[in-house]
């Protein structure tokens, strides 16, 4: 039974009478304060969800409910959980989200067939001792809470599939956390850690780690004995450089070193074979070695808001890049080979020093998003029309002043932006295309938009803030998709 935002302040005594009712979800009814000691009644139960509510205290009869599975409490008033608690000996799931919650039963240990456990946003600062006892728990969520430490039962949780302690207090790890040895996630975000115990990296099921927003200065060597390590994030730490060690993570998919302190990245970065993303953006790094075309399953290379001069030419080897993003960034110029990249469907190049395209650009068949806005970009080659997969192209703030006439032939192109650009006429051809939604002459030097507007069936945004146009053409009253039209200017 649901009654989602419902005007209900009391549930009914009646109720008890439901015994056949398996869930019952009272979500985001406000005015719900208490629940009625018969709710106990309700033997059938297997999820009760109260989120939402105004509950401030919980019946002793709720550890009555002899089948529930599914325990739902997040964003109420209650401080407390009655010691019933730990007779619901089905339990599987328990969230506890956004409440005011300051401490949880001994009971709670006597869960015996919870498998998750997720608390987030309360005023705990410790788990019980009893949480050890919880010998089926797979998945345990500490987020955005005060707890400092943890109890060493816990590192005794031998079922443990997941164990996220993001945002928390906590500035270190015992050694015993060595005996999880089902461990296959440890998110440890946004915490005080400034190092890690040595037993950590003989967790030999960890899959993915997550260091991100830490006091983390350096890794040891040991991380090398991850063998099935498939998501590394090292985003916002103070690291400057990396163990020989990590380049021989052969299972290595995810590789996050935003933000970092890193500057260079060694020739044996190629031995990641398996790796599929490559995120560097806003680090020190100045060049790439050669080696970075070994990495064979490269789907994504990310390296915006960095001092990257230039490319190797290696990088025409890596076949399977989807994104490349290099904004931000001291490139003038685009290896040859670059454009021999087939499967590439996002390359990023604003705010660099580029000044032009060759007319190799067009062997991007497959190109969806092209971004070359706050270049010193002035023209562009013929080759450009031959991107027949181009949905949207970017190139605000450039000294464009023209469009060449093959843009006609962007068939699929639904949003083209020329803001603050030089351009004051723009192609016959530009008004073929019928599958443009968005289009951004804003800043312009256009001075006129001719009557052919009027065949942009798909068109839903016009904008001509700023530019010299003071009257449209009549035929922009066919637009009949256009929802927002910006600009100082008249009908004709």
């Amino acid at each position: 039974m649901k009654l989602h935002r419902v005007e209900i302040t009391r549930i009914p005594n009646s109720i008890g009478g439901l015994v056949n009712l398996t869930h019952l979800s009272m979500r985001d009814c406000s005015g719900l304060k208490t629940l009625p000691d018969v709710i106990g009644d309700l033997k059938s139960l297997v999820k009760l969800d109260m989120s939402g509510t105004e509950l401030s205290a919980l019946p002793d009869s709720l550890g009555d409910l002899e089948s529930l599975v599914n325990l739902e409490l997040s964003n109420t008033e209650l401080s407390a959980l009655p010691d019933s608690v730990g007779r619901l000996s089905k339990l599987q799931r328990l969230r506890l989200y956004s409440m005011k919650i300051e401490e949880l039963p001994d009971s709670l240990g006597d869960l015996e067939s919870l498998v998750s456990l997720q608390l987030s946003s309360t005023n705990l600062s410790a788990l019980p001792d009893s949480v050890g006892r919880l010998s089926k728990l797979q998945r345990l969520r500490l987020y955005s809470m005060k707890i400092e430490e943890l109890p060493d039962s816990l590192w005794d949780l031998e079922s443990l599939v997941s164990l996220q302690l993001f945002s928390t207090n906590l500035s270190a790890l015992p050694d015993s956390v060595g005996r999880l040895s089902k461990l296959q996630r440890l998110q440890l975000y946004s915490t005080k850690m400034e190092e890690l115990p040595d037993s950590l990296w003989d967790l030999e099921s960890l899959v993915e780690l997550e260091l991100s927003n830490t006091e983390l200065s350096a890794l040891p060597d040991s991380v090398g004995r991850l063998s099935k390590l498939e998501r590394l994030r090292l985003d916002s730490t103070k690291i400057e450089e990396l163990p020989d060690s990590l380049w021989d993570l052969e299972s290595l998919i995810d590789l996050n070193l935003d933000n970092t302190e890193l500057s260079a990245l060694p020739d044996s970065v190629g031995r990641l074979s398996k790796l599929q993303s490559l995120r560097l953006n806003s680090t020190k790094i100045e060049e790439l070695p050669d080696s970075l075309g070994d990495l064979e399953s490269l789907v994504a290379l990310q390296l915006s808001n960095t001092n990257l001069r230039a490319l190797p030419d290696s990088v025409g080897r890596l076949s399977k890049l989807w994104w490349l993003r290099l904004s931000s960034t001291k490139i003038e110029e685009l290896p040859d080979s670059l454009w021999d990249l087939e499967s590439l469907v996002e390359l990023e190049l604003s705010n660099t020093n580029l000044s032009a395209l060759p007319d190799s650009v067009g062997r991007l068949s497959k190109l969806q998003s092209l971004r070359l806005s706050s270049t010193k970009i002035e023209e562009l080659p013929d080759s450009l029309g031959d991107l027949e997969s181009l949905v949207s192209l970017v190139l605000s703030n450039t000294n464009l002043s023209a469009l060449p006439d093959s843009v006609g032939r962007l068939s699929k192109l639904q949003s083209l932006r020329l803001s603050s650009t030089k351009i004051e006429e723009l192609p016959d051809s530009l008004w073929d295309l019928e599958s443009l939604e968005t289009l951004d002459l804003s800043s312009s030097k256009l001075r006129i938009l001719p009557d052919s507007v009027g065949e942009m069936s798909e068109l839903r945004q016009l904008s001509l803030d700023g530019c010299n146009i003071r009257k449209l053409p009549s035929s922009i009253g066919k637009l009949a998709k256009l929802r927002d039209a910006c600009g100082d200017v008249s009908m004709d």
